[in-house]
């Protein structure tokens, strides 16, 4: 995040979507129990909410590809385009 460009950063949910990939890809990416990976996915979840002031499925609404109101955290971990 501290390598990030002012420039390629528009808007406060950019910012908060950089902070979501980039906290997924230090923790989530060196935990081997599925428990684990579930409970930071919930952390975030909630830290997101509370500290960010935003909903999760919200913050990543494009990559909501069946329109059921829930993102796939692991599309979150796996790709970070700025929308």
């Amino acid at each position: 995040m501290t390598l990030s460009l002012p420039s390629t950063i528009d808007t406060p949910a950019d910012l908060k979507r950089l902070w979501v990939h980039e906290s997924m890809r230090v923790f989530y990416d060196r935990l081997v129990d599925d428990a684990d990976r579930a409970w930071l996915v919930e952390f975030i979840q909630s830290a997101v909410l509370t500290h960010l002031d935003e909903e999760f499925n919200g913050l990543f609404h494009h990559y909501d590809h069946d329109r059921d109101g829930k993102v796939s955290q692991i599309i979150v971990i796996i790709i970070f385009i700025k929308r």
